[in-house]
């Protein structure tokens, strides 16, 4: 396997670069507190790096795939085994990401994932 578990207090200010214009600050601040408290897991190799949660849905047994993020790109398809082998051992029974982009309509099918479920949002 090529990503593996690090800390993120050695990362963050690379990651967070990173995910400036990728992401909304607010996301950008949950992953972190996320991080912080144990919830999700940073996974590494070279420059590129995937932040995982457990899935909150109405299923329990799932892995989100929070950020992912690889200079020479779709970090998704790259690391597709890795993430897998994650979540197996994890005991996933899925693995979901959320993404406004719209390039992804096009890309996620070829990489098998299923269109779950919508969701929109009203800011107050």
């Amino acid at each position: 396997m090529k990503l593996k578990l690090v800390k993120h207090e050695q990362l963050w200010d690379f990651m967070e670069e990173k995910m400036q214009g990728y992401t909304s600050q607010e996301n950008i601040l949950d992953i972190k507190d996320s991080l912080d408290e144990g919830v999700a897991k940073l996974f590494s190799c070279g420059d590129d790096f995937i932040v995982i949660a457990p899935a909150i849905r109405e299923r329990k047994d799932g892995l989100l795939l929070w950020f992912a993020y690889s200079m020479s790109g779709c970090a998704i398809k790259k690391y597709e085994k890795d993430i897998d082998l994650i979540a197996k051992e994890f005991g996933a029974k899925f693995i979901e990401f959320w993404t406004d982009r719209d390039g992804f309509e096009r890309i996620v099918p070829k990489l098998n994932y299923k269109k779950a479920y919508t969701v929109w949002r009203l800011e107050l």
